[in-house]
């Protein structure tokens, strides 16, 4: 926004009467330009849908098997830890 206000300001002043400051000259860039790069932009998307349906033939039917991970399949049931309770007596007290 402040880029948009500095130009504003500039150019407000360009126009005042007794500034030495010249108002901006228009732009470089005409309509003409616009539609040639519109028209650029065209046949890059009619390229780039050539070369798409050409890449799709080339590989359809080749996919690789899909890839296994643990993630793809449940864990197996955890084991649980198997204790043991010792009880001894004690024969004289502690």
């Amino acid at each position: 926004m402040g880029v948009l206000f500095k130009e504003i300001g500039e150019l407000y002043a360009g126009f005042l009467p007794g500034c030495k400051q010249a108002p901006r000259r228009s732009a470089s860039l005409q309509f003409r330009d616009f539609i040639r790069w519109q028209e650029a932009a065209a046949r890059e998307v009619t390229e780039m849908a050539a070369q798409e349906a050409y890449w799709a033939g080339e590989v359809r039917g080749r996919s690789p098997k899909p890839l296994t991970s643990p993630a793809d399949r449940p864990s197996p049931c955890a084991k649980k830890p198997t204790r043991a309770i010792a009880r001894r007596c004690a024969s004289t007290p502690i």
